[in-house]
């Protein structure tokens, strides 16, 4: 995920009263920080994000971009390694698969919102939550003719950025955001917030974009339009990427989780 260093900071500052908050987004909160605690890692985006308003050439700029350097090339490694893994039969299960990946990120100490999602989803596994899954945000614009109703075109960008949802256990529907990466737990609803407010701009070039390829698409049929003839629907799309693996699979995760990282477990302390 790329965001601007204002953008970033407003997440990290947003509004908060922890005490008002639920029960749920508490424990959620307790669950994230555990999960960044256990499988400590630096970001080569943030470390890009962060200095992007620094002056190039200056020697703080120049430094950074060493550092950035630095930490992409080992979360190219670490990737790489993941991916290599999973090709061999004895890491092709979820369970072995995942606890791989865990092992890499604690020894590289490195990695974007990709690797944040994996340790939060570990950490939930870990504690029972295993009504879980990664997601990727993507965001979605459409065109509904305002006299038949109907829906003439629809698509989704992907915001290239990952993060975990949940139901804890206590929900009828997994609508609880943990997002490690920019360090908070809200619900659905309340992540949507932070994520407009985060790609603010960015979200009217998609609108714009979008607007565009469905005037190409009626020219392309020889047919006008009128934008005044349609309501243009938008909202994020959260994209679970963990669905053809099935709850059983995640227990038997996350007991080798709770086993061999107890840190991440609500019931010790730390």
């Amino acid at each position: 995920m790329r965001v601007s260093p204002l953008k970033f900071n407003n997440c990290l500052s947003y509004p908060q009263n922890f005490t008002g908050r639920s029960e749920e987004i508490k424990r959620a909160d307790c669950l994230m920080r555990k999960a960044k605690q256990t499988f400590p890692m630096l970001s080569a985006t943030y470390v890009d994000d962060f200095y992007e308003v620094t002056r190039k050439g200056s020697s703080k700029k120049k430094k950074a971009d060493e550092i950035s350097q630095g930490l992409w090339d080992k979360i190219f490694v670490l990737r790489r390694s993941c991916d290599e893994a999973e090709k061999y039969s004895q890491y092709s299960m979820f369970d072995t698969k995942s606890m791989y990946d865990l092992s890499q990120i604690l020894e590289c100490k490195a990695g974007n919102c990709t690797e944040s999602s994996k340790i939060a989803l570990a950490a939930l596994c870990a504690n029972g939550f295993c009504n879980s899954s990664r997601v990727n945000l993507f965001y979605k614009v459409e065109f509904v003719n305002r006299k038949t109703k109907e829906k003439e075109y629809a698509a989704a960008s992907n915001l290239d950025h990952s993060f975990t949802i949940t139901d804890l256990n206590t929900r009828k529907e997994m609508d609880i955001i943990i997002d490690p990466w920019l360090g908070f737990a809200d619900y659905k609803s309340g992540a949507a917030a932070r994520y407009r407010s985060i790609y603010d701009g960015d979200l009217d070039r998609y609108e714009e974009m979008h607007k565009k390829l469905f005037m190409i698409e009626k020219l392309q049929k020889g047919e006008e339009i009128k934008f005044e003839d349609y309501e243009m629907r938008t909202g994020f799309v959260f994209h679970e990427t963990d669905l053809t693996y099935s709850k059983y699979s995640k227990e038997k995760f996350g007991e080798l989780v709770a086993k061999e990282y107890p840190e991440v477990l609500l019931n010790v302390s730390g």
